[in-house]
C-alpha cells in the first residue's frame, strides 16, 4: 500500500512536469505571434528541448502506471493470504500466551516459545499472538467514537512516513457540446497530500496483583485486552478529534470547515442551527453515510428539539436501524467539548496503524515489592482529515444544546 502512494505521488510530479515544459514552450509561440514575429534559431532550440523532455516524461508516467497496476494486483492477492505461513495450533498458542502473562518467560518451554513466535503480529512484540491481538483490535473499533464515525483504516507493515492523496474536484463540472465542437482544456482536480507518520501510543503500565494473575480461574486474558484496549482507545480517539496535527495526529475538529454559523439564540442550540450546519456541507457530502458527531452533553438537549411542524429532532430506532437526529446517524464522541456539534462524510478521516500492538510483561523489584506484576501495550498511528470540505462544525458561543 505505501509503494501504491508512492508510485502515485511520482506519477504526479510527472505529469506536472510534463505539463510545464508544453506550457513554457506555449508561451514562446504566443508571444512571437502576437509580435508578428518569425520563430529564432535559440526559440526553435527552446521548442525542441521542451518537447523531448515533455515526451520523455509521458514515457515515464506510463512505465509507472503500468508499475503500480502490478503492484496493486499483488497487494491484493498478498492481502487474501495468511500472514503466517507456517499453521500455529491456536490452543498450544492460547496456552502459551496464558501461561507467559501469569508467570513471564522462564516459565515457557521451547513448543510455547515457537508457537508464541509463530503467531506474533508484528516484529518485535514476542508474546502477542493473533488470537489476542484480534480481540485487542475488536475491542478497540467498539471503543473508538472516531471508527464508528466510519474513518478509514489502513495498516501498514513498518512506520516509515506514507502520503495519503488528497482530491477534491467539487468545484469542477462536464461541458455540453454542441455538434462539431472540440472539448475545452483539461479541468485538473485540486490535489494535494497529507502525511501520516508512526506516533507511539501506550496504555500506561496496567499493575495487577499477583495473587489475582496466578489465580488459574481468573480469566487474564480477557480483562487485560479489555483494560489495555479501553485506555489506549481513549487516548487515541482524543487526538483524532483534537489533536494540533503539530508533532501528534490532526483532530477532526481542528482539521474540519468552520461552518461559520451565528447561533440562532443566546440560549442555546436550534434547530435553525442544525439546519444550517448541514446545508453548509455540500451536497455530494451530506448523503447516507454522512452523520451528526457530538458529545452527550450536547446530545441530551438536541433530544429535546423540534423541528419547525413540532416533530422531534430525535427518532429512536427500530431494528437494524440507529437512531437519528433529523433523518441522519449520529455518533457521541464525548472528546468533543459541550458546544460543539460537527456534521459531514467522516469517510474523509483517514486512520493509519503499524501493524499489530506490542506487550510487555513487568515483574522486576518496582513491582514485587508490592506483590504486583505490570502489563503495557504498545501502538503506532496517525490520522489526519484528507478533505476538510467533508466535514463541517458548529459551535455555540457560550451554551450548549439545551433548547430555551
Amino acid at each position: 500500500m505505501e509503494q501504491l502512494f508512492m508510485s502515485w505521488i511520482k506519477i504526479k510530479e510527472l505529469r506536472e512536469s510534463a505539463n510545464n515544459d508544453i506550457v513554457e514552450a506555449g508561451k514562446v509561440l504566443t508571444t512571437r505571434e502576437a509580435a508578428g514575429e518569425e520563430l529564432t534559431a535559440e526559440d526553435n532550440q527552446l521548442l525542441e528541448r521542451n518537447y523531448k523532455s515533455a515526451e520523455e516524461k509521458i514515457e515515464k508516467i506510463k512505465v509507472l502506471e503500468r508499475q503500480a497496476e502490478a503492484e496493486k494486483s499483488i497487494e491484493q492477492r498478498i492481502g487474501r493470504e495468511d500472514k503466517v505461513s507456517t499453521p500455529v495450533d491456536k490452543d498450544i498458542e492460547s496456552r502459551a500466551f496464558d501461561k507467559w502473562l501469569r508467570y513471564g518467560k522462564s516459565a515457557l518451554n521451547e513448543v510455547e516459545v515457537r508457537a508464541l513466535s509463530k503467531g506474533t503480529s508484528t516484529e518485535g512484540a514476542e508474546f502477542v499472538p493473533e488470537s489476542f491481538a484480534d480481540f485487542y483490535v475488536s475491542k478497540m473499533s467498539e471503543l473508538s467514537s472516531m471508527e464508528e464515525a466510519g474513518c478509514r483504516i489502513i495498516t501498514t507493515e513498518n512506520g516509515r512516513d506514507i502520503p495519503v492523496p488528497v482530491l477534491d474536484d467539487s468545484s469542477n463540472t462536464g461541458e455540453l457540446l454542441n455538434e462539431g465542437s472540440t472539448a475545452n482544456e483539461e479541468a485538473d482536480p485540486a490535489t494535494g497530500e497529507v502525511i501520516l507518520k508512526a506516533y507511539v501510543f501506550d496504555s500506561k503500565v496496567v499493575p495487577v496483583s499477583i495473587h489475582l494473575v496466578e489465580d488459574a480461574a481468573f480469566p487474564i486474558q480477557e480483562w487485560l485486552g479489555e483494560a489495555l484496549a479501553h485506555r489506549v482507545a481513549d487516548i487515541e480517539n482524543s487526538y483524532f478529534t483534537t489533536g494540533t496535527g503539530t508533532n501528534q495526529p490532526g483532530g477532526v475538529k481542528t482539521k474540519c470547515t468552520d461552518s461559520g454559523i451565528l447561533a440562532s439564540s443566546a440560549s442555546g442550540t436550534k434547530y435553525a442551527d442544525l439546519v444550517s450546519l448541514k446545508y453548509g456541507v455540500k451536497k455530494r457530502y451530506r448523503g447516507k453515510n454522512s452523520i451528526y458527531m457530538m458529545n452527550s452533553t450536547m446530545l441530551s438537549g438536541i433530544k429535546k428539539l423540534t423541528d419547525t411542524t413540532g416533530r422531534p429532532l430525535w427518532q429512536p430506532g427500530f431494528g437494524e436501524n440507529p437512531p437519528e437526529i433529523d433523518g441522519h446517524r449520529y455518533v457521541v464522541n464525548d472528546d468533543l467539548a459541550d458546544v460543539d456539534i460537527l456534521f459531514g462524510d467522516f469517510s474523509h478521516y483517514v486512520i493509519r496503524r503499524v501493524r499489530g500492538p506490542e506487550m510487555k510483561r513487568f515483574d522486576d523489584s518496582a513491582y514485587m515489592k508490592k506483590l504486583q506484576y505490570g502489563y503495557i501495550i504498545f501502538e503506532r498511528a496517525d490520522g489526519n482529515l484528507t478533505n476538510t470540505e467533508a466535514i463541517h462544525k458548529y459551535a455555540h458561543s457560550t451554551y450548549s444544546g439545551q433548547p430555551a
